[in-house]
């Protein structure tokens, strides 16, 4: 038989596909193209199917030896497309086939896509096809029901029973190739860079995620800018928890040095250093100098019972009424508790400011950087309230 003959199937589907392409489908209805989509799908699924089996053969006969490649594998990387990675499971993936029909089947109907069916051969991989065999009825049938993920997730369910020691074994694995990166670059941006394990990916999402809460009204920032704020608090959290391990006999704490000028906002104030290497700007230091440990430094003719000691800005007995006056941060449709918020001066201390119930109020710490910050200011109303005002003039009314 001529190589014309063998290529006519093929040249009727190319044909076919060229067809299917210059058809313009804008004018049918939603659920006929919905039914088209089905079998376009069906047929690419089966498409994959033939290109898998036949790849089992050419694989048999060394076909790529032919054209000079060393493996099918680098034949397929330069021919078809594919990735390493993609071409090793594919290969993997029709030696497989040959002791899984069922799922074969299914495969060369339509039934399951490649998707699927390279979730099985993984499985197969792991647990071995015979042990997989008298499963692969049922697997076929919720390959055909169960998107790629929920699939996935069921054929581990099912390998913690085949092989419960093996699942253990790649825990295990993956447990070790967690590791964490903490850099800083010029600009001062920290970056992060790392990867946990299952366990210790669930964990921190589900502490993250206690912290983010739903977004609120007014609320613009990004999920990622939403979680990294979540991480930053929860850091924070731990700090005020005085929980941690001591470092050179002190509880672990952010330590910011600066002058009184600079807290005055006085022209040519030196910046402030934060933990003696980053130097921050005057606003930040007033955020933090609202609510802080404070340790006056005086000259040495300064009376000795003055100089190196240490006090709350916000004294507990004060921070207490606050808190059962405010409940909470008082921004508008904020509801941060009141352990997440800091006692926010209307006129700050360094400026004469009184520490006292009527000069102060439970901001959060996002909405404490908005003040200090980026612009915003907040102003008492004469009934007892409170008004928030943007950069831009608008004022809202506290709750």
């Amino acid at each position: 038989m001529s190589a014309s003959a063998w290529s006519s199937p093929l040249e009727d589907v190319t044909q076919a596909i060229a067809s299917l392409i210059r058809e313009d489908t804008r004018h049918l209805p939603s659920l006929a193209q919905a039914e088209r989509l089905k079998e376009i799908r069906q047929g690419i699924n089966r498409l994959e199917a033939q290109f898998t089996t036949e790849l089992r053969v050419f694989d048999q006969q060394q076909g790529w030896a032919v054209s000079g490649h060393q493996s099918l594998q680098g034949w397929l990387r330069r021919n078809c497309l594919f990735s390493s990675a993609a071409a090793a499971d594919r290969i993997r993936l029709g030696r497989q086939l040959e002791e899984l029909p069922q799922t074969a089947v299914a495969f060369q109907e339509g039934r399951l896509s490649a998707q699927h069916v390279g979730v099985v051969g993984r499985l197969a991989a792991q647990v071995g096809t015979e042990a997989l065999q008298p499963a692969e009825a049922d697997l076929v049938r919720w390959g055909g029901e169960l998107d790629t993920w929920e699939f996935r997730h069921l054929t581990q369910r099912l390998r913690h029973c085949l092989d419960p020691e093996g699942a253990q074994a790649d825990a295990n694995a993956l447990h070790e190739k967690r590791h964490l990166g903490l850099s800083q670059s010029w600009q001062g941006l920290y970056f992060l860079e790392g990867q946990l394990d299952e366990e210790g990916g669930e964990l921190v999402r589900t502490a993250l995620e206690a912290i983010e809460g739903v977004p609120q009204a007014g609320d613009s920032r990004s999920k990622g800018e939403r979680r990294a704020d979540a991480l930053v608090e929860l850091a924070r959290r731990q700090l005020d928890a005085g929980s941690l391990p001591e470092r050179a006999g002190q509880k672990p704490h952010l330590h910011l040095v600066c002058e009184c000028g600079t807290l005055r906002q006085e022209p040519g104030a030196p910046p402030a250093e934060l933990n003696g290497e980053v130097l921050v700007p005057r606003e930040m230091v007033r955020r933090y100098g609202c609510d802080a440990l404070l340790t006056i430094e005086r000259k040495s003719e300064a009376p000795l019972g003055e100089a190196g000691r240490a006090r709350r800005v916000v004294p507990p007995s004060l921070r207490r009424a606050l808190q059962r006056r405010d409940r909470g941060c008082r921004f508008p449709d904020c509801d941060r508790p009141p352990e997440w918020t800091d006692a926010h001066h209307l006129k700050h201390w360094a400026d004469g400011g009184w520490t006292e119930l009527e000069n102060l109020l439970l901001l959060c710490r996002r909405h404490h950087r908005r003040v200090h910050d980026e612009g915003w200011r907040v102003t008492r109303e004469e009934g007892g309230g409170w008004r928030f005002i943007s950069p831009a003039g608008e004022g809202w009314p506290g709750p």
